[in-house]
């Protein structure tokens, strides 16, 4: 059944079906696990995931084994299954580790941030702000595996909050449930509030000491992902394009796509440029550059860039000539487009309802709720478009919460703006 999972029309069956085998899946599973390979990492995840809906005391030392694995995406899946389990640790000194490892983490993320460019730097900021907040996100979930879930499930949600007095009663929390020792290297980093103590904080627990901001991408690109995510390392790879250095050259032969083409981009290449397509028609865009239309279509806003990267994997470039038809009204629509370049019509006959272009996306009831086409699309120019397909986009959203959330915020908040409108209109 686990080879079955190579077949895209198979492969979501097949991880709903293998909780169901019980402990007989577990040895199975150690082994896939034993020959990790690092362009795989998402498969690997969904293991984690399936191995955390077994309820069985191996498949609890499986996830325990993982829970210190080298790779951090598969961190992230053990946590994530073994908080859904409610999980409460038996040995709690693996885990005091694993905090202590978050904690520096975050001070060493927090230190880098001071000699980024703001603007310059943009791409890799955000992601080291995201990386920042999965950290704390770790630290905290960490934490409910020794202390009071109920307590710190109530931090989480309340330092995420805009409302100051809910993030004071999550400190306040914080201060309450854990030792002072832990208390005072976590609470300034969801504090902040002075910034020269803040930056003390950081001088006296970072355990990376940076003198420059090329010294900071170096740094981040020799960690790789035993603490960054792709995405990070990515956009750092990007930045560094034109710098000379080992720690940059070591990506040039990543079995990752995304990382090895960002490792051998040319310093003059820019995001923005036109792509090339070659003799075939086939177009050569690379991974960061579907991450980032990703990123600006209003469908993915939601949507955190570490998980844009596994979307972007299952994203097929295809292009259309002038005046050709991409889908027409009443066929069955098992797919989504955006658009990358070029602009669409869409249309019922000869009646157009609405013309898109760069950065748009069409056809996503598709996605959700498969039906006939109610209207046609067709190229008025010649478009490159991005395809995205109903079976393996579910299978992602089966296993990243995060895409399925994400496109539900975007989805309701159109449906208000819509209500809006119909509202204003009546009352005309």
């Amino acid at each position: 059944m686990l080879k079955q999972r190579e077949d895209s029309r198979l492969s979501q069956h097949v991880l709903e079906a293998l909780p169901g085998f019980g402990s007989a899946v577990i040895p199975v599973v150690r082994g896939e696990l034993q020959g990790q390979d690092e362009s795989n990492c998402f498969n690997y995840a969904s293991l984690i995931n399936v191995v955390g809906k077994i309820d069985t005391h191996d498949a609890i030392v499986l996830l325990e084994e993982e829970s210190e694995s080298h790779w951090l995406c598969i961190r992230d899946a053990v946590l994530s299954a073994l908080h859904s389990r409610k999980y409460h640790a038996r040995d709690q000194e693996p885990w005091s580790r694993s905090i202590q490892y978050d904690l520096a983490l975050a001070y060493n993320i927090n230190g880098s941030l001071r000699f980024l460019v703001p603007g310059t730097d943009k791409l890799v900021i955000d992601a080291l702000n995201f990386e920042l907040n999965r950290a704390l996100n770790r630290i905290l979930t960490t934490l409910s595996f020794i202390y009071s879930r109920e307590a710190l499930e109530r931090v989480s949600r309340g330092i995420q909050s805009e409302d100051k007095e809910r993030r004071a009663n999550a400190i306040e929390t914080l201060d309450n449930v854990l030792p002072d020792t832990l208390c005072s290297k976590l609470l300034p980093l969801v504090e902040k509030h002075d910034a020269g103590v803040f930056d003390s904080m950081i001088d006296r627990y970072a355990t990376v000491e940076y003198e420059s901001r090329d010294d900071v991408f170096k740094q981040i690109l020799v960690t790789g992902n035993r603490a960054f995510h792709a995405w990070t390392l990515t956009v750092c790879l990007y930045q560094t394009r034109g710098l000379m250095c080992k720690e940059r050259e070591t990506y040039t032969h990543s079995p990752h796509l995304m990382l090895r083409q960002a490792a051998q981009l040319s310093g003059d290449y820019k995001l923005d440029m036109k792509h090339h397509t070659d003799t075939k028609g086939q177009s050569d865009l690379l991974e960061i550059e579907k991450v980032i239309i990703l990123k600006s279509s209003v469908l993915f806003t939601e949507t955190p860039e570490e998980i844009l990267v596994e979307v972007a994997q299952i994203l097929k470039p295809i292009r259309f000539a002038e005046g050709e038809a991409i889908f027409e009204k009443g066929e069955y629509g098992d797919k989504m487009y955006i658009i990358y370049e070029g602009e669409v019509s869409i249309h019922d006959g000869d009646h157009v309802l609405s013309t898109l272009g760069r950065r748009d996306f069409f056809g996503e009831l598709a996605l959700l709720d498969p039906e006939p086409r109610s209207a046609s699309a067709t190229a008025r120019s010649s478009c490159l478009l991005l395809e995205l397909e109903q079976t393996p986009f579910y299978e992602l959203m089966a296993e990243r919460n995060e895409v399925s959330n994400g496109i539900m915020k975007v989805l309701a908040r159109r449906i208000r703006e819509d209500n809006i409108k119909i509202m204003e209109l009546h009352s005309d």
